[in-house]
């Protein structure tokens, strides 16, 4: 049996005072971090068939190693998840592939879906404990197939000291589900098990119960007395209130996660958001095998400098952006429309919770539609036409503004959704394979996208249409 080296303990002053000496000199950094790869993996297929023959420098590697698309690298893939354990991709055999939202090519390989090799409970205890992170879950509760029964048992988590997940959209949820099922809990709590009306699962339901250990009426009791409290004040510091141990949030909250970062901050009370992107470093030997030269499509952009290191701000995915005619809107672009128009919806105690647009084509000239999704289905009309009005104006790209002003688009639609569509949504990508810590809304819909489509329109409470330009 393999014995799981014992790590240093953790250390955040170590940690920056590491990240403050690299910033000061990342090309260094780079050039030697791209040695380390090429001379480790330099036995691998993929590398020896482009020629590089064991050269390290980086003139070599951009004259040897072209950009690359997903499909470029599908049949290498595809032999890995089939079993091959020779030097594919890289020089040591790869033991497991996790899966992705799939964004990548917009849709997914079935085919290579079906075969992958994914973490097991036993690979997923020893990966977590590699990189300092234990859940405090079981992993009946994080494998467990129903994602309604396993995000309620994660609320049952004791001893937390970090709230971590993929990205912000994965967290909102679950605290979102926490004020409407905080009863049950304390009625479980009270009770020493879950109920089996709740949850189905029996193994998740005797992970729960192990967790649990014993019926605790006194904790139920103080747990819902803190949840009388922060009813009253609309749920805000939820995290620190019931997980007092906790001491940041760590998930991805820039690019299309940024509009979860004002509920997430309401939540979270004073403990500080910290971004995966930039704690991507920790385990940065393992890191360091998933580095090529991959064309993903991103926008990004160089928003100023740490040190000597560019910082980067996503503006989105080249193919994801809502165009019609001559104008092209980014996902950051619909954002920005979207979030000065919520500013008219404060004073009705109204948020977003979520939302995504579409380029509607279908009629001559085209116009584009935006779905909302409120934290309450009674609203104003009045208010409401503002907000699609303001929506409209919000677009402020130059061709954008011309065709609307010569009515070579038409008018914006702003479409109100039922409570809960967006969640019909996740579970239509969660049934076509996506794993669920791996989901994320798309901004900008593609038309290819008719399913989800047809959901949104199908639960449309009211429908808006602007008069910002008439």
């Amino acid at each position: 049996m393999k014995m799981v080296e014992k790590k240093d303990e953790f250390s955040a002053e170590k940690v920056i005072a590491e990240f403050e000496q690299l910033s000061r000199d990342s090309a260094a950094v780079q050039r030697e971090t791209l040695r380390r790869i090429l001379a480790s993996n330099a036995a691998a297929e993929y590398l020896q068939g482009l020629g590089l023959a064991g050269r390290t420098d980086p003139d070599s590697f951009r004259a040897c190693v072209p950009l690359a698309t997903h499909a470029e690298f599908e049949p290498y893939i595809a032999r890995i998840a089939d079993g091959d354990t020779s030097a594919v991709l890289t020089a040591t055999p790869v033991t497991s592939i996790s899966l992705s939202s799939g964004t990548t090519q917009g849709k997914r390989n079935n085919d290579c879906h079906h075969k992958l090799v994914q973490f097991n409970k036993e690979e997923f205890r020893t990966k977590m404990r590699s990189i300092q992170l234990d859940s405090c879950s079981p992993p009946e509760v994080v494998f467990c197939p129903d994602f309604s029964e396993s995000l309620y048992c994660l609320l049952f988590s004791g001893e937390v000291r970090t709230v971590s997940a993929t990205f912000a959209h994965s967290v909102v949820p679950a605290f979102e589900t926490f004020e409407h099922v905080w009863e049950d809990l304390c009625a479980d709590i009270r009770r020493g098990a879950p109920s089996p009306a709740g949850v189905t699962d029996p193994a998740v339901r005797r992970a729960v119960s192990a967790l649990l250990a014993a019926p605790n009426a006194a904790l139920a009791d103080e747990v819902a007395r803190k949840c009388g409290e922060l009813i009253s004040d609309d749920w805000h510091g939820v995290i620190p209130a019931l997980w007092p141990n906790a001491k940041y949030v760590n998930t991805i909250v820039t690019g299309s996660m940024e509009h979860y970062v004002k509920k997430l901050r309401h939540y979270a009370g004073g403990l500080p958001l910290v971004d995966r992107h930039g704690l991507r470093r920790v385990g940065r030997d393992d890191w360091c095998q998933r580095l090529f030269r991959y064309r993903l499509g991103d926008v990004v952009k160089v928003d100023g400098f740490y040190n000597y290191t560019p910082k980067l701000k996503i503006i989105g995915r080249r193919n994801l952006t809502l165009s019609i005619n001559v104008d092209k809107n980014t996902e950051k672009d619909v954002q920005l429309a979207v979030d000065g128009a919520t500013k008219i919806l404060a004073a009705e105690g109204l948020e977003v919770m979520d939302y995504t647009s579409y380029a509607d084509l279908s009629t001559n000239p085209g116009h584009c539609i935006v779905f909302w999704e409120l934290n309450d289905d009674k609203f104003s009309d009045g208010k409401l036409q503002s907000c699609c009005n303001e929506l409209d104006r919000g677009f402020v790209d130059a061709g954008y503004l011309g065709s609307r002003q010569t009515r070579a688009i038409r008018p914006l639609q702003l479409r109100v959704l039922r409570r809960g569509t967006f969640e019909k949504v996740m579970h239509h990508y969660l049934s076509l394979g996506a794993p669920v810590n791996q989901f994320k809304l798309p901004r900008c819909m593609p038309r290819s996208n008719s399913g989800i489509l047809q959901i949104l329109s199908g639960n449309a409470l009211k429908v808006f249409i602007s008069t910002a330009y008439d």
